[in-house]
């Protein structure tokens, strides 16, 4: 029943607990103020003055809560609460490094009693004037702020730009360095590889000698015999290093897009001319073998998974690689009948030979389509 004297016994205990930086406590004792006292009117405002706003701007500076802060500390000025409300001012405006004229305005109004009662419309001046100079620093901030946003988005685009350039023409040097140390190596590898089967034929020949020869000449031939088991590991250990740098070369040319390299090679000369010939008018004019060649190359470069399950994996005849070839440039079973000079018979025969060597089972048409795509 005497709300003013319990409000003026929980003010001393607000003050108390906010000269001892007790916060919780504070936040506490202005909870029960503020929602028990009844001294607030219906739009939330303290009947009471500003002693209240006073101790609310104390505690809001504490927490560091610095905009809520200056908000009370304006209410107790308004309320008359001069003196609490400028040094609480004061403290909020050195903790947020107000220019030194608002800050010597407020250490003046703080400290000169004679001052403490200057009339409403001066601390309305007052607190133009530091919301004028507020304002003209956060203009100024945001205007630098957007002027280095501004400045280092042109940036950013001059480097992306940049890097995108260097990344095209660095990426298109490595390609084709890389397609020809791949041709290079395939090259090399091929020609091994013929060496290995001529080895291979000498040293059955000489086998054959070997158990038909005379006792006389068994040494010797034993020696040849010997040389040519050096060569022919000699040649598998070359033949073995090649493979390794093909396959080294298959990783890095398999990096690049594989979409990318099958466009490139639809713009090729050779695959026109063999994209022209399929054509039934073009029965008789069929690719030449220079032709094939010219195609086998490009088709090792741009398919280097394909081309590594049909050549390396396995072992096909010519005609048997041709057939895979043209099926993965995405040809028909008639046009590849055109462009390899065959009728329907000998392409099945050739499909069941190609699915026996590559899946080790013949299967139909379908199927083998299916299994080779696969490995696309």
């Amino acid at each position: 029943g005497h709300k003013e004297n319990a409000a003026l016994a929980i003010s001393a205990s607000i003050h108390i607990a906010l000269n001892r930086h007790c916060i919780p406590k504070a936040e506490e004792l202005l909870a029960i103020y503020r929602n028990e006292s009844g001294l607030f009117d219906n739009n939330g405002e303290s009947v009471m003055g500003g002693v209240y706003y006073v101790e609310k701007g104390i505690y809001m500076n504490l927490v560091e809560e610095l905009d809520s802060a200056q908000h009370y500390f304006h209410k107790a000025i308004n309320y008359g609460q001069y003196e609490g409300g400028y040094k609480g001012l004061l403290s909020v405006y050195e903790k947020l490094q107000i220019p030194d004229s608002i800050a010597k305005y407020a250490r003046l109004f703080a400290n000169a009693s004679s001052f403490l009662h200057v009339n409403q419309e001066s601390v309305h001046r007052i607190s133009s004037l530091y919301n004028f100079t507020c304002q003209q620093k956060i203009a100024a901030e945001q205007s630098e702020n957007a002027r280095e946003a501004n400045r280092q988005k042109r940036g950013l685009i001059v480097i992306v730009l940049l890097i995108t350039v260097v990344s095209v023409f660095v990426v298109r040097r490595l390609r084709k360095q890389s397609k020809v140390r791949y041709l290079k190596l395939v090259s090399r590898y091929d020609r091994s590889k013929a060496e290995l089967s001529a080895a291979l034929d000498r040293q059955r020949l000489l086998h054959y000698d070997y158990e038909l020869a005379l006792r006389s000449k068994e040494e010797e031939q034993q020696l040849q015999l010997q040389t040519i088991l050096e060569e022919i590991q000699q040649k598998k250990s070359e033949i073995q290093l090649l493979k390794e740098k093909v396959q080294s070369q298959e990783v890095q040319l398999q990096r690049f897009s594989s979409a990318e390299m099958e466009k490139e090679f639809k713009k090729s000369n050779v695959y026109h001319l063999f994209d022209e010939r399929k054509s039934s008018k073009y029965i008789n004019r069929i690719p030449e073998e220079k032709d094939w060649d010219e195609l086998t190359d490009l088709f090792r470069t741009h398919f280097v998974r394909f081309n590594t399950f049909i050549a390396y994996d396995h072992h096909l005849s010519i005609q048997q690689y041709r057939y895979c070839i043209l099926f993965r440039l995405g040809f028909d079973n008639n046009e590849i009948g055109i462009l390899m000079n065959k009728d329907i018979n000998q392409r099945h025969h050739l499909r069941k030979f190609i699915c026996e060597s590559l899946f080790g089972k013949s299967t139909n048409i379908k199927m083998l389509d299916s299994l080779l795509k696969e490995h696309f």
